[in-house]
């Protein structure tokens, strides 16, 4: 009789698995994420682009420091994922490793909040996701030039 629940919850398991939707968030979705938290005034940010490298989100731009403008360049790498909600770490940046710069660049809340030295992305910005009403991020990957999320229950 054991065995036989052991089963049934394997197999309840494996239809909940099941039961998940793919999503693929574009580099240009990623952009607006970025772009919304930039008030129209600032324009410390500059040429801000986004681009899928391999297993990882690079982040290219300009911005000004004491009247010279800065180019930078860093890598996200995602790290987990709770509720809805996605942690990156930046393990590469150039042209130097500057908390003020990851700070300045990342940290655009309400969808994007850099601390703790990990970026926090809030995906109920995209409407995509947002229009799914129960279920959180059950598997995240990137590939084909994409950040898929799997939102399940």
């Amino acid at each position: 009789m054991s065995e036989f629940f052991k089963k049934l919850k394997g197999t309840f398991k494996s239809v909940a698995v099941d039961k998940a939707v793919s999503i693929p968030i574009t580099a240009d979705r990623l952009l607006w994420m970025f772009r919304k938290g930039i008030k129209e005034q600032e324009e410390e940010i500059r040429n801000l682009d986004v681009s899928f490298r391999g297993e990882t989100i690079c982040i290219s731009g300009l911005t000004t420091k004491l009247l010279l403008q800065v180019y930078f360049e860093f890598d996200l790498k995602p790290l987990k994922a709770e509720y809805r909600t996605l942690y990156f770490t930046v393990p590469y940046m150039k042209p130097f490793n500057q908390e003020w710069m990851k700070r300045k660049v990342l940290n655009k809340p309400p969808y994007t909040v850099y601390e703790d030295r990990m970026l926090r992305m809030d995906l109920n910005g995209i409407d995509t996701i947002k229009s799914i009403p129960v279920g959180s991020i059950k598997h995240f990957d990137i590939r084909d030039g994409k950040l898929w999320v799997k939102i399940g229950m």
